[in-house]
């Protein structure tokens, strides 16, 4: 058997303020689940940098204080709620002009 998906890979240009590459990495990977992207792919400095000396610097933090983690795990659950919510409306319209129960 065969399974096929949808998958995005996301390219941002993250910048020193972590707030707002979250907020536009989020705005991407919205875009990517409404064009119906199942799998999406972030790059592993999406959340902020800082260029030192021709270097990436990355402030590092534990997973569980990484603000990055926790909000797009909850975007994560919100997308999997949304979806499932149009995928139950789907249904019911189909039972509703098939006479199914």
């Amino acid at each position: 058997m065969t399974t096929t998906f949808t998958a995005a890979c996301i390219q941002n240009e993250a910048v020193a303020d972590m707030d707002a590459s979250i907020a536009a990495a989020t705005e991407l990977v919205r875009a990517a689940r409404g064009a119906g992207a199942e799998l999406i792919c972030l790059p592993e400095y999406f959340s902020c940098y800082k260029a030192a000396a021709d270097a990436v610097m990355v402030g590092p933090r534990a997973e569980p204080a990484h603000p990055a983690l926790s909000h797009f795990q909850a975007l994560a659950a919100e997308l999997e709620r949304r979806q499932r919510a149009e995928a139950f409306v789907a249904l019911q319209v189909l039972r509703s002009l098939f006479g199914l129960r």
